[in-house]
C-alpha cells in the first residue's frame, strides 16, 4: 500500500519537474546524450551488458537525429558553416571514441551501433566532413575493420556503411585521397575502401556479396588516377577473371549449344531464388550455370567500361589469361571431345553477341583471330576454328560457322583484315567519286552484275514462282538496304586516308612491331578510328568509279582497265568457298549460316570486295560467282538425270515455308533439294546486296528495269 503511494509521488514529482523546468537547447541535449553514453561505457555493468539495456542505442539515435535536424536548418548562404552540435562532435573527437569503444564491442552490440551512426552521419550530412582529421581518421580505421575478422554477423551493416562512403566519394572523387595508403615502403598505393569490399565478397550472405560488388563498381568508376592504378595492382582483376573461369567450369558439356546462344542474363539477377526451378533437370541446371556466367560477364563488362585505362587493361589481361587461354583454348584442341568443342565454341559465340564494350570485345577478337599474345604458331585459334568448319561432325561445323557469322558482324576493322584483307595486295585501294558523266556507265555495270547473279538459276529450275506469288526480291531489297546502311554506319567503312594511315598497325602488316605493340595498336585503332569511320559512313560520297579498280571489267572504262590486285584466298575464304562448292550436299542449317557469312561480307563497303570476291568477271581465280556457277551446273546435271527434280523442289519449298506438314526427311535427295532452294535464294540475296550497296553509293538512281525478268 505504502509502496504504491511512494511510486505515485515520485512519478508526480518527475512530471512536475519536466513541466516547470526549462527545455534544454539542442546543443545541451546533444551533450547530455553523449555524457549518458560515456557513463554507460565507463560504468561496471558486467560482461552481459548490452546496448539495449544501457540505453546507448537510443542515445546514439537521438544524437544522429539532432545532427540531421541541424543539417536541415543550415543557412543556404553559408553551406559549409558548422552548427554547435557538429562543432562539439569534432572538437571532442567523438568519432574516435566511438570507434575505440566499438572495436571492443562493449557493451555487446556497440560495434553495430557505431556502424549505423557513421552510416547516418555520412549519408545525411551534406557538409564536407571528411577533410577534418577527427572525421576521416576514425572512418579510415572503421573501413580497415570491415570484413577483417571474417565474421558475417555485421556484414550487412558493414557493406551499407561502405556503400554510403562510396557514394560520398563518387560525388567528390578528391576525397579518395584520404583512403589511399602506402604499400611496399611507399612504392605502391592501396585503396582501403576497395580492399574492404574485396574482403566482404567472401561473405556467406549472398546479399552482402552482391552489395560489395556494387561498391566495387562504384570504386572503379572514380575519376582518380591514383585510385585506378591502385585497383589495377590489387586482387580485383584476378578476382573478376577467376570468378568468370569458375562459372565457365560449372557449365556442363551436356548443355545444348542452341540453349546457350538463346540464353540471356545481366548483372544483378538473383539466381539463388530461382535455383529450385532448375533443380530437376540436368539440362536446365546447365542453363542456370550459363546464365550465371553471362551475368558475371556483364559485371566484368561494366567494370571495364567504367574503369580508367590501367584497370581496364589489367582486367582484360586477366580475362585473356585465365578464361580464354587457360580454360577455353584447351577445349578447342584436336584431342578435345565433341562436347567440349560444342560448349567452348557456343560460349565464345554468345560472348561476342553479349559484349558491347569495345575494349573487351577487342580482347575476344584478338584471342580468336590475331593470337598476338604468344609466339608465332602454325596452329593458332583462328586456324583451329577454320579447320572445325570442315569437322566430321555436322554439329561442330554448325556451331563454328555460327561463331564466324557473329564474328564478321563485329564492328571492328581488325576482323575483316585478319580474315580476308591481309591476304590481298592493294586491299585498301582509294575509293573515288563517281563523276556525273559516268553514272550511266555505273548503272550499266550494275545491271550486268545483278542479271548475272539472277540468271544462275533459270526459270525452268526455279521453285519460287510455283509456291509464292512473287519472287520475294522486294523483301530482299528492303533487308539489303538496311544491312548496307548498318555497315556504312559502323566502323567497317574506311576512307583512303583512314585505312592507309592504319594499315601498318594492322596485325599481320609489315612494320607492326612487337606482339605487345601490335596488340596496343589494334586496341587504339578500334577505338580511335570509330568516330572517323562513322562520320565517313554517314557520307554518301565514297563510291567507286566505273574506271577505278572497283570496276576493272567495265567495258566503258576506256583504254586499258586496271588489273585486279594480287589475290590469295587465305584460309578463311578458302574454307568458305570450298563449303559453298558443296552447297547441294550439305545440311540446310549449315548452308544458311554459310550464305549469311558471305552476305555479310558482300555488304561491306570495300571496293576490293566487289572487285574480286563478288565480281561477275573472269579473273582466273575462284570467287563467289564462279563457285555458284559451278553449283548451278551441278544442279543442271541432276535435273537432266532426274526429270521430277523440280516437283520435289517445289514440295521441299512448301515444307520449309510451313505450307506443307509432311516429313521432309522422307523425301529422296533431301540435301540436294534444300541446297537448290538455298542456291536460288542466295543468288537473289547477293544481287539485292550489290544493288543496295551501289545505288546507295551513287546517291539517287532510278529503279533498274525488270530486274526479276532478266533471267534467260
Amino acid at each position: 500500500m505504502f509502496s504504491k503511494i511512494t511510486a505515485f509521488l515520485h512519478q508526480a514529482a518527475e512530471v512536475t519537474s519536466q513541466v516547470l523546468a526549462p527545455q534544454p537547447t539542442r546543443p545541451e541535449e546533444f551533450q547530455g546524450h553523449w555524457r549518458a553514453i560515456t557513463e554507460c561505457v565507463t560504468s561496471e555493468n558486467g560482461p552481459e551488458c548490452t546496448v539495449q539495456s544501457t540505453g546507448i542505442k537510443q542515445h546514439l539515435e537521438q544524437m544522429a537525429d539532432l545532427l540531421c535536424q541541424e543539417e536541415e536548418e543550415k543557412d543556404p548562404r553559408d553551406p559549409g558553416a558548422m552548427g554547435p552540435c557538429m562543432e562539439f562532435l569534432l572538437r571532442h573527437k567523438i568519432l574516435d571514441t566511438l570507434h575505440t569503444t566499438g572495436s571492443t564491442d562493449y557493451p555487446t552490440g556497440m560495434r553495430r551501433e557505431v556502424l549505423l551512426f557513421l552510416t547516418v552521419l555520412l549519408g545525411r550530412v551534406e557538409r564536407p566532413l571528411l577533410p577534418h582529421v577527427s572525421v576521416h581518421q576514425p572512418i579510415q580505421k572503421q573501413v580497415c575493420s570491415c570484413g577483417a575478422d571474417g565474421s558475417s554477423l555485421l556484414g550487412t551493416d558493414q557493406v551499407q556503411f561502405l556503400r554510403t562512403l562510396c557514394l560520398k566519394l563518387q560525388r567528390d572523387p578528391r576525397l579518395a585521397d584520404f583512403f589511399l595508403q602506402d604499400k611496399d615502403s611507399g612504392r605502391k598505393k592501396i585503396f582501403i575502401v576497395a580492399e574492404a569490399c574485396l574482403r566482404l565478397v567472401n561473405s556467406q550472405d549472398s546479399l552482402v556479396v552482391m552489395k560489395a560488388y556494387e561498391c566495387l563498381l562504384t570504386c572503379v568508376g572514380l575519376e582518380h588516377p591514383v585510385v585506378a592504378e591502385a585497383l589495377a595492382g590489387s586482387q580485383l582483376p584476378i578476382l573478376l577473371a577467376s570468378q568468370l573461369q569458375q562459372h565457365f567450369h560449372l557449365i556442363p558439356s551436356t548443355c545444348h549449344h542452341t540453349s546457350i546462344t538463346r540464353c540471356h542474363a545481366g548483372w544483378g539477377v538473383d539466381y539463388a531464388g530461382r535455383g529450385s526451378t532448375h533443380h530437376h533437370s540436368p539440362s536446365t541446371q546447365g542453363l542456370w550455370h550459363m546464365e550465371a556466367f553471362l551475368s558475371w560477364l556483364d559485371y566484368c563488362e561494366q567494370v571495364i567500361s567504367s574503369a580508367a585505362e590501367p584497370l581496364a587493361d589489367a582486367v582484360c589481361d586477366a580475362i585473356h589469361e585465365l578464361l580464354l587461354t587457360a580454360t577455353i583454348l584447351p577445349k578447342l584442341s584436336e584431342s578435345s571431345t565433341e562436347g567440349d568443342l560444342l560448349l567452348s565454341t557456343a560460349v565464345l559465340t554468345k560472348c561476342l553477341q553479349a559484349i558491347s564494350c569495345q575494349r573487351l570485345l577487342t580482347e575476344f577478337v584478338s584471342f580468336l583471330l590475331s593470337d598476338l599474345r604468344g609466339k608465332s604458331s602454325t596452329n593458332t585459334v583462328r586456324e583451329k576454328l577454320i579447320q572445325h568448319t570442315d569437322h566430321i561432325s555436322d554439329e561442330v561445323c554448325h556451331v563454328t560457322l555460327q561463331l564466324f557469322d557473329v564474328l564478321v558482324r563485329v564492328p571492328l576493322p581488325s576482323v575483316v583484315w585478319e580474315l580476308v584483307l591481309q591476304y590481298w595486295e592493294g586491299s585498301h585501294q582509294p575509293v573515288l567519286l563517281v563523276p556525273t558523266e559516268q553514272l550511266a556507265e555505273a548503272r550499266q555495270q550494275l545491271e550486268e552484275d545483278i542479271r548475272s547473279f539472277m540468271s544462275l538459276v533459270p526459270d525452268h529450275l526455279s521453285s519460287c514462282k510455283a509456291v509464292m506469288e512473287d519472287s520475294g526480291l522486294e523483301q530482299y531489297l528492303t533487308e539489303a538496304h538496311q544491312q548496307v546502311a548498318r555497315c556504312r554506319a559502323l566502323t567497317f567503312v574506311w576512307s583512303n586516308t583512314a585505312w592507309n594511315s592504319e594499315a601498318e598497325g594492322m596485325p599481320g602488316a609489315s612494320g607492326s612491331g612487337e606482339p605487345g605493340a601490335r596488340h596496343d595498336a589494334a586496341s587504339e585503332r578500334c577505338g580511335s578510328s570509330s568516330e572517323r569511320c562513322q562520320r565517313e559512313a554517314l557520307s554518301d560520297e565514297f563510291i567507286p568509279s566505273p574506271s577505278c579498280p572497283a570496276n576493272p571489267c567495265s567495258p566503258h572504262s576506256g583504254g586499258s582497265s586496271p588489273t585486279p590486285p594480287s589475290v590469295c584466298e587465305g584460309p578463311f575464304l578458302a574454307a568458305m568457298l570450298t563449303k559453298l562448292e558443296r552447297l547441294l550436299d550439305q545440311p540446310y542449317e549449315i548452308n544458311l549460316l554459310l550464305t549469311s557469312i558471305l552476305s555479310s561480307l558482300a555488304a561491306l563497303p570495300l571496293p576490293t570486295m566487289d572487285l574480286w570476291l563478288f565480281s561477275t568477271c573472269s579473273h582466273h581465280s575462284r570467287n563467289v560467282y564462279s563457285v555458284l556457277q559451278k553449283v548451278s551446273g551441278q544442279l543442271h546435271s541432276h535435273a537432266e538425270r532426274s526429270p521430277g527434280l523440280l516437283v520435289n523442289m517445289v514440295e521441299a519449298r512448301r515444307r520449309l515455308t510451313g505450307m506443307a506438314t509432311s516429313d521432309l526427311l522422307s523425301m529422296p535427295h533431301n540435301d540436294l533439294l534444300e541446297g537448290a532452294i538455298v542456291l536460288e535464294e542466295f543468288s537473289k540475296e547477293i544481287a539485292s546486296v550489290l544493288f543496295a550497296k551501289k545505288t546507295t553509293a551513287m546517291l539517287m538512281l532510278p529503279p533498274l528495269p525488270a530486274i526479276d525478268s532478266g533471267r534467260p
